[in-house]
């Protein structure tokens, strides 16, 4: 196996952080401002209680996007030119995809 270039991807970053950062803040604000609508209002019905649950799993969502975003790692993959296909797994990659004689490779999981 003869490694010809390495490619680093930070997508799950990006799209956590980027996810989180709208929903997680935008979400514990509406929860906040329609707890307070409600206290004022004196307004305690079940639609108003399932609008909160709403903005309570949006909310969540968002800041577990940002969790996940942060603390995931990068994906690394390789390009390589295979010449034992045996060498590879017994090395712990797995093949991912291939152009002509050419393979991308991925360390297993």
């Amino acid at each position: 196996m003869e490694i010809l270039a390495e490619s680093v991807s930070n997508t799950e970053f990006w799209l956590g952080v980027i996810f989180g950062s709208f929903f997680g803040p935008v979400f514990t604000g509406l929860i906040v401002l329609y707890t307070v609508i409600m206290i004022i209002e004196r307004k305690f019905d079940s639609e108003a209680l399932g609008a909160i649950f709403i903005f309570t799993v949006f909310s969540t969502a968002g800041w577990l996007g940002i969790y996940f975003g942060i603390t995931s790692e990068p994906t690394v993959t390789y390009e390589v030119i295979i010449t034992d296909y045996n060498e590879v797994y017994e090395q712990g990659y797995e093949i991912t995809g291939n152009r002509g004689e050419i393979y991308e490779v991925r360390e297993a999981d």
